[in-house]
């Protein structure tokens, strides 16, 4: 019977939090995402030898609910990544005991994300989508060392501009606090370094799952 009763409080102070928690017209939160994804891999066999990246990003944000079932927000956000490579020396003649050489690359870049976000329902958990662009400005470096000697140093500046549709996941922890996860994206994207006269672009486009796009993140709301 008190196992019973005790049951019967947590589904009551479960549901009670959940009415209460519920987003509404006019609610105002403020908050962050962060993201930190690291990762290495070994190929045998070809020049290149081993891999580590390391991606780390965070992000104020704020959000401004026009109805129940709509808000609008947006965020200022710092992006990390560095990459090191190690590869094969295959120009001959190798210097005596050198035979790799090391490549890293860096990347560092500000960028500000206006978004729109709807969320089907209204309750205290639940899924929504966001609708949102990025624009982002930076710098870059790639370095090539072979042994205790930089045989190469390039630095970059980074434009980079994206729109997306995100799906996302939140849970209202109480009146005040909530959590959420954002993971992937569907849309357009434009990345491009720029050096003097030479510069190197790429865009991707499409359904994009990629772990160093999952973050997570968590809001206060007034």
């Amino acid at each position: 019977m008190k196992q019973k009763v005790v049951i019967s409080l947590i589904f009551l102070f479960f549901l009670t939090n959940s009415i209460l928690s519920q987003p509404s017209e006019g609610d105002l939160s403020v908050g962050g995402l962060f993201s930190y994804f690291k990762s290495s891999s070994k190929e045998e066999n070809i020049s290149q030898l081993e891999t580590l990246s390391t991606n780390f990003s965070i992000m104020p944000v704020f959000n401004f609910f026009l109805t129940d079932n709509i808000a609008i927000g947006g965020g200022i956000g710092y992006n990390y990544d560095f990459v090191e490579t190690e590869e094969d020396y295959n120009i001959w003649p190798t210097p005596p005991g050198i035979t790799k050489v090391v490549v890293e690359e860096t990347r560092k870049f500000f960028s500000f994300n206006p978004f729109v976000r709807y969320y089907p329902g209204q309750d205290a958990a639940g899924v929504f989508i966001e609708t949102g662009a990025g624009l982002g400005l930076g710098d870059s470096r790639e370095k090539y060392e072979l042994g205790n000697n930089i045989i190469r140093d390039r630095e970059f500046n980074i434009f980079k501009w994206n729109i997306a549709v995100s799906p996302g996941f939140y849970y209202f922890a109480n009146e005040n606090f909530s959590f959420e996860a954002k993971m992937g994206f569907l849309g357009f994207s434009r990345y491009i370094e720029e050096e003097e006269d030479d510069q190197y672009s790429e865009t991707d486009y499409g359904i994009i799952l990629n772990p160093a796009n999952v973050s997570f993140g968590i809001y206060y709301h007034f």
